[in-house]
């Protein structure tokens, strides 16, 4: 069943996406890489707000397959000095007879890897003197980069610079060029003078975020012993810490600890104590005799799955619930296995609106996965 249910995840994953809010997969893709953004900035003046919006657009916000396969973010192409892995998928790559082929791409071990090389392409890769004039510009001047982007020819899309600008204004991307930026020649690698930043923030009268200050100078924390839920490593939090905190602490990419919670934890945000964090992918369905739980008191779908260690998606599939909706107190949710149609728990009121409607698309599939004929 473990198969079924990965091969269904699968399936119903892109309805969901399409489904859910674009703005609440977008807000959660900007939190878990703003600091290599920021960092980036700092080391070679590319505002972290059109780096940001370049990945949002070139990834859909880390769902494109490109993103998923490879952990390319940027569409990178292999080109003649790529010695890494590759990955290959049609674009707009044609042979000698003017037909389309599969063009080559470039696999990054991880995503921050790919922001990384997304500055080294702009900086040498041999297009120094096509995007050289874009480092003369202010690293606040959003507009003028995306422009300028669109100028060098970085995209055919004639609309590719608004769109940019269009993403940046919508999510206030603008607000982490304040973070500090290069003054150097975009060519210099030393790390930025500190007084500098300070000096800026004090002139612009402007008092830093929470999310800002944890980007600019993450806590120094210790991490807990790790515990095994449902096999599955996690850690109980003491209180005050942010997931990023832990990302720094365990050496875990703060996207996979974003991922392995479900994106139900803020990556920036005060963790209250007693708070479960999984270090590693949760499992599709409980492991051990139990079966069902019984929904207490204002219980979320979200805090069931973390306190039996089970991926938030796999659970409301088996329980044939729409995505995001919420089970009324008393009743029962399924733990492992799937739930008969005629057992499925009532809905709460309390379910997010864009996500609770019912979809025939994943209903029939579930059908389809699990019915006898086809041996599961």
């Amino acid at each position: 069943m473990s198969k079924s249910i990965v091969i269904l995840l699968t399936l119903t994953l892109t309805y969901n996406l399409k489904a859910n809010d674009n703005k609440t997969g977008t807000r959660a893709y900007v939190d878990a890489f703003v600091e290599i953004a920021v960092s980036e900035m700092k080391r070679t003046g590319i505002p972290a707000s059109i780096k940001l919006a370049q990945a949002i657009l070139e990834s859909n916000s880390g769902k494109s397959e490109m993103a998923m396969m490879a952990n390319n973010h940027f569409g990178i192409k292999c080109g003649n000095d790529w010695r890494g892995a590759s990955y290959y998928k049609i674009d707009d790559d044609r042979n000698h007879r003017g037909q389309l082929i599969e063009s080559c791409f470039r696999v990054f071990k991880d995503a921050e890897e790919s922001f990384i090389e997304h500055s080294n392409f702009l900086q040498n890769r041999g297009k120094a003197s096509r995007y050289d004039f874009l480092f003369e510009y202010d690293s606040k001047d959003y507009v003028k980069w995306a422009r300028g982007l669109k100028k060098a020819g970085y995209a055919t899309d004639p609309h590719y610079a608004q769109k940019l600008i269009n993403l940046i204004e919508k999510y206030e991307l603008h607000r982490y060029d304040r973070l500090g930026h290069s003054g150097r020649d975009h060519i210099a690698t030393e790390p930025t003078d500190q007084n500098v930043h300070q000096q800026e923030d004090k002139n612009t009268k402007i008092k830093p975020s929470a999310k800002e200050e944890a980007v600019a100078g993450p806590t120094s924390i210790k991490m807990p012993r790790h515990k095994v839920v449902n096999e599955s490593k996690m850690i109980v939090t003491q209180g005050g810490e942010t997931l990023n905190d832990i990302s720094n602490a365990s050496g875990i990419p703060l996207q996979s600890l974003v991922e392995f919670n479900d994106g139900t934890i803020a990556p920036y945000a005060s963790l209250a104590p007693k708070t479960s964090v999984f270090l590693e992918k949760k499992r599709l369905s409980l492991k051990g005799k139990k079966k069902f739980h019984q929904v207490r008191k204002d219980e979320t779908m979200a805090e069931i799955a973390q306190h039996y260690g089970i991926d938030l998606e796999s659970l409301y599939i088996r329980n044939r619930i729409p995505f995001g909706s919420e089970v009324e107190t008393g009743e029962k949710v399924q733990l492992k296995g799937l739930m008969r149609t005629g057992s499925k728990p009532k809905l709460s009121k309390k379910g997010q609106a864009g996500l609770v409607k019912k979809s025939r698309f994943v209903e029939e599939t579930v059908e389809y996965i699990f019915s006898p004929k086809n041996g599961n």
